[in-house]
């Protein structure tokens, strides 16, 4: 009886847990707004500016807006994600960089945890490398 009972804890565990794994989202185009944050008007002029960065300079970025991912940390959630995107098994000349999250909490953009472990001077000036990238990259789109 009781083996019985911890078969049955451990299925209905696997199967929440397979439940979980089924709700990421599939990204078939370029911006999927699935918290009905953005206007239509927004999403066709992000999907057109996105293109023309593609045919310029080759890198294909897309955007996702979830309401919610529940406990699970951004990185894992990006990573499932992409990882069914379509197109992911191409062959030949495509390059992946893999995914990029800059999530916006209350307090700020987010950071990676690692980044608590470097020395300070090391911190900042890598900080200002990356805000001047993404400047860069926000005023190409």
């Amino acid at each position: 009886m009781r083996r019985g009972f911890s078969i049955w804890v451990t299925l209905l565990t696997m199967t929440l847990w397979a439940a979980t794994a089924l709700g990421v989202p599939v990204i078939d185009r370029a911006v999927v707004d699935q918290a009905g944050v953005l206007s239509d008007e927004a999403i066709a002029s992000l999907s057109a500016t996105l293109h023309a960065h593609h045919q310029a300079t080759g890198v294909q970025l897309a955007i996702l807006i979830v309401p919610t991912i529940g406990a699970e940390p951004i990185e894992d959630y990006s990573l499932r994600t992409m990882a069914r995107r379509p197109g992911r098994q191409r062959s030949g000349r495509a390059r992946d960089y893999g995914p990029r999250a800059t999530p916006k909490s209350p307090r700020g953009w987010l950071r990676p945890r690692a980044r608590a472990q470097r020395p300070c001077h090391a911190h900042h000036s890598r900080r200002r490398a990356e805000q001047s990238a993404r400047g860069a990259l926000c005023r190409s789109l």
